[in-house]
């Protein structure tokens, strides 16, 4: 906390950039509850090191603005990873939300250059599969990425895209890690 007080003189936020993708929605709202949390305790602190005579550069103060002004970010990252995944599933229930899609008419995993292909049988939904990919994918980013060994959508770095010109659907790293991730997942299920 006094380090935080020493960079709030210097001009710096203790707050830092919050990112939605790096933990799940409800670990967002934990984390924005005990910043609330260390915000009651700085201004107790305050009020109790002043006599209830709180002026506006008192150090406790700030730091409590800063707790507040994190938890806020916070609460945003996890709505906004919730609304994304509305957006992705539409009306699709939670319950549904949670099966790995890939499975049902899936033939084949082949690698290409930036992850794997899934291939399906002729005639395949891919426009309806794809959605549903993107579905499972928002579902998991919400839920911190809890899944990935079941299933490849479960993975942080993902994309999900239709492959041109076959009943296929491609999923691509957003990095090198992301790549091999998909590559060793597709290895082990076509070894079963």
């Amino acid at each position: 906390m006094w380090l935080c007080a020493g960079l709030l003189v210097g001009g710096l936020s203790c707050a830092g950039k919050v990112r939605p993708d790096e933990m799940s929605a409800a670990a967002h709202r934990r984390e924005a509850a005990r910043q609330r949390l260390h915000a009651e305790v700085d201004l107790a602190r305050a009020q109790s090191l002043t006599g209830g005579l709180v002026g506006p550069i008192d150090l406790l103060n700030w730091a409590a603005i800063q707790h507040l002004e994190h938890a806020t970010a916070h609460d945003r990252a996890a709505a906004a990873m919730e609304s994304f995944e509305d957006a992705e599933c539409g009306a699709l229930p939670p319950e549904s939300r949670a099966a790995c899609p890939m499975f049902g008419a899936m033939r084949g995993l082949v690698e290409v250059p930036d992850g794997i292909r899934v291939v399906y049988a002729a005639g395949a939904p891919i426009d309806e599969l794809v959605a549903q990919m993107k579905c499972h994918l928002a579902y998991a980013r919400t839920r911190g990425y809890p899944f990935a060994e079941e299933c490849p959508l479960c993975m942080r770095g993902v994309r999900i895209a239709r492959a041109a010109g076959a009943d296929a659907i491609d999923l691509e790293g957003s990095s090198s890690r992301a790549v091999a991730e998909l590559r060793r997942w597709a290895r082990k299920e076509t070894a079963r």
